[in-house]
């Protein structure tokens, strides 16, 4: 009889999470320019920039690159011209042997034309210090009886 009632209740469960969702989404009625990157403290690494088109959210394509555009990085006292490699493929790279340095402040700005129209655009971030710093530690212990502990203290 217990075996039964496990069979039971696991078809019960099968059939439970049978229902089909379907998730509305709407079409875009706007082209934005989508910018992705990341700029690293490795000389040896390729520091790029990719720019393509908005896209429907289930939209099976391959986003449109966005070629011509004018990408730039600065650390404020240096600015430094990206550049679309290959031709019209919308991956910008920045010079053999540029990277960034920890704790400097970069703009990456970015002047381009999305569905005809202009666009610029800028983003701020800071290279943060390797490692980190613990101020404190805060430590919370429940007890357990069998070793009778209830604190570190």
């Amino acid at each position: 009889m217990r075996k039964l009632s496990i069979l039971a209740a696991f078809a019960v469960l099968l059939t439970a999470c049978s229902e089909k969702i379907e998730v509305q989404t709407r079409n875009m009625d706007r082209i934005c320019l989508v910018v992705d990157g990341m700029l690293t403290d490795e000389p040896d690494h390729l520091q790029t920039v990719r720019l393509t088109e908005s896209i429907d959210y289930d939209s099976q394509e391959t986003p449109p690159a966005v070629s011509g555009a004018r990408v730039t990085i600065s650390d404020g006292a240096e600015t430094v011209l990206l550049t679309e490699s290959p031709s019209g493929s919308g991956c910008y790279v920045a010079p053999a042997g540029y990277h960034g340095e920890t704790g400097k402040q970069y703009t990456l700005s970015v002047e381009a034309s999305v569905g005809g129209k202009p666009h610029v655009c800028q983003a701020v971030a800071s290279m943060p210090e390797m490692g980190f710093e613990v101020e404190a530690v805060d430590y919370m212990y429940a007890g357990d009886t069998s070793l009778q502990l209830d604190s570190l203290a």
